[in-house]
Parts: C-alpha cells; structure tokens; sequence
C-alpha cells in the first residue's frame, strides 16, 4: 500500500494491524499507460493471458484488447473457509471513480466475476476468520459491508460475516447451520441497509426455519468510517 491509500484506511478507523491481517490492498491505474496494468504486470510473471481472464482479473473489450477489471480501487481479499484467496472486491478511490459511482457508470464495489471456486451466493466475508468464534457462541452477526465487518472485528466481535450476495441464498446459511444451530443476527447501521435486513430476516425465517433477528445498537451510524464502535444492547434469540 502507497502512504496515501494506508492514510486513507486509517483515517476511516482501520487499525494498521487490521489492514495487514485481512492483507487489504490497492489496484493502481497509472496515468498515460492504458487499462492493463495488471496484466503487463502478470505477462513478465509468465502468466497467460487465459489464466488471467479466467481468474476475473481481467476482461476483453469488444475491441478485442483487455483490461485490468480493478483500476484505481482499494482491494479486499476474499477467503473461502479455508483461507484461500478465491476472489476480491474492490472499492473506488479516486476522485475520477467516485465521479463515475454518481454517473452510474460503474459500482462503488465490484466483485470477481462468478467462477468455479467463487460464488458469490455461496461466500460469506470473513467467514474463514470468524467461524470459531461463531461454532463457539452459537451466533452469527452478519454486517451489511466489508468495512463494517473489519471495523467490527477490531473492536472485538469475532462472530461476524459479511454476504457479498444480496440478499445471500441458501448455501451460505446452510454453511453458517452447520456451525451455529442457528442464531443469526443481523448488524445494519444505515436506513438501506435496516430495511434490507428487514427483508432478509423475513424470508429467511420462512424459507430456512433459521432464527433471525434484527441486531439492536446503542447508537446509530450512517458510516462505518465514522467508527462502528458501538457495543450491543440486546439480542433477541
């Protein structure tokens, strides 16, 4: 990470501990040398280009050319249950992007494409670091983004996930069964991410028979950088 990108991360309330434990990083674009900086890169590595669009890194214009798929974006590893990267998500940082997210013209996140060892529906953020505490406690609390989870974890919450799917299917609580028993919890800080939550816990209780409840703060936030140090009041299981 660039001194500019850690500053960033640590001013939203990132401990620097944190940013190297879930190895959080940066997709640059630099300026006058094209879209495929990646894949340059990853030619001198001796890497096809094949393998390269096949792991999502990459995508082909209907020109025919390719492009980096993550360009000026702070990246976020994705781990399965057994600690291996199986894809990334990245968020916009320059100015150029955040111009872009207001346009509509892309995402304030994008994910790896779905392949063969990723699925979004099936992934659960963190899970890999979080389902010991979660078999331990019989509870799951799932929080609405990466950055709430990450500043949930460093304040001491370990049985945490994140659904990078929206709403996230079956396989992810039936993954999350297996450990619990279950008692899920559901962490929103902003009034989008209460009534998805709402509507989650809806169907979940009807589809999967899975007690879920809405988690109850001592305070409110709208933004996690703003610090999601808020301690738990009640829940209902």
């Amino acid at each position: 990470l660039t001194p500019e990108i850690l500053n960033y991360l640590i001013g939203r309330g990132l401990k620097k501990e944190t940013i190297e434990e879930f190895e959080l990083g940066f997709a640059p674009c630099e300026a006058g040398r094209g879209f495929d900086n990646l894949l340059r890169f990853l030619n001198k590595k001796n890497f096809r280009v094949e393998d390269v669009e096949k792991a999502g890194l990459i995508f082909r214009t209907d020109r025919g050319t390719y492009w980096d798929r993550f360009r000026e974006r702070i990246m976020f590893p994705l781990y399965n249950q057994f600690s291996k990267v199986i894809g990334f998500t990245g968020r916009v940082f320059s100015e150029d992007g955040e111009r872009l997210v207001k346009e509509g013209k892309t995402g304030k996140y994008v994910n790896s494409p779905e392949s063969p060892i990723f699925q979004k529906s099936k992934f659960l953020y963190g899970f890999h670091k979080s389902k010991e505490a979660i078999r331990e406690q019989r509870l799951a609390v799932l929080m609405e983004g990466q950055m709430d989870f990450l500043m949930s974890w460093q304040d001491g919450l370990k049985n945490i996930d994140r659904p990078v799917a929206e709403p996230m299917h079956a396989f992810g609580h039936v993954l999350l069964k297996l450990h619990v028993g279950l008692h899920v919890a559901l962490g929103a800080v902003a009034d989008l991410a209460l009534a998805r939550a709402e509507n989650f816990a809806a169907h979940q209780r009807a589809i999967l028979q899975i007690n879920v409840q809405q988690l109850a703060f001592d305070g409110a936030v709208d933004d996690p950088g703003a610090g999601l140090a808020l301690r738990l009041r009640k829940v209902e299981r």
